[in-house]
């Protein structure tokens, strides 16, 4: 083997060739080449398992420090973006068509309720709010307003209709827990023709 020029030294002082040291940093033991790769390889694999055990433990510990620094586990993150299912909608049918379009509140002129098949918008001279509407015979719900601050199932606003000519009155089934209470509570209104 030696007549093949093997040699591991980089100072050239045959202190590492195959016939100076072996395995096991004695001198004057011979090392076959094969022994010698194996011994190598077996450090490297050594290493690699060191370094990636290192890593994992590394990785883990700053992913523990996180979520204790922040307070919250990433399980915990992960439950927190999870949607929480809202409450179902008053249920109904769309407005007959006698209901659709603009209401002036006879006691006031600028109060102005106007109705489509399943929504509502409700003009003052101070402010204007609208949100979803459901009928169910004689009875029609206001619910989802963006002048109400209340979600599903709170801020349903529950009115029994009744029309005589182009009059529309709308009498409370419910305390409507939102704004447009005043508005619509025992009100007539009018329905202006184009």
């Amino acid at each position: 083997m030696a007549a093949i020029g093997y040699r591991r030294s980089i100072v050239g002082d045959h202190s590492d060739d195959e016939t100076g040291t072996g395995f096991g940093g004695h001198r004057g033991t011979k090392a076959s080449v094969g022994a010698r790769a194996r011994a190598h390889g077996f450090v490297g694999r050594g290493a690699i398992a060191i370094l990636a055990a290192a890593a994992v433990v590394a990785c883990g510990a700053g992913a523990k420090s996180a979520a204790t620094k922040s307070g919250t586990s990433a399980t915990a993150r992960a439950a927190a973006a999870v949607p929480t299912p809202t409450a179902a909608p008053p249920t109904g049918d769309q407005a007959p068509s006698l209901l659709i379009g603009s209401w002036y509140q006879v006691a006031s002129s600028t109060t102005v309720l106007t109705l489509t098949a399943t929504r509502y918008i409700l003009r003052d001279t101070a402010e204007q709010g609208n949100g979803d509407i459901v009928v169910n015979g004689q009875e029609i719900d206001f619910f989802s307003g963006t002048l109400c601050s209340l979600a599903l199932p709170q801020g349903v606003g529950r009115y029994r209709w009744t029309l005589q000519g182009v009059h529309l009155h709308l009498a409370p089934l419910n305390t409507d827990p939102c704004g447009r209470i005043g508005l619509l509570t025992n009100q007539t209104f009018t329905k202006r023709l184009s």
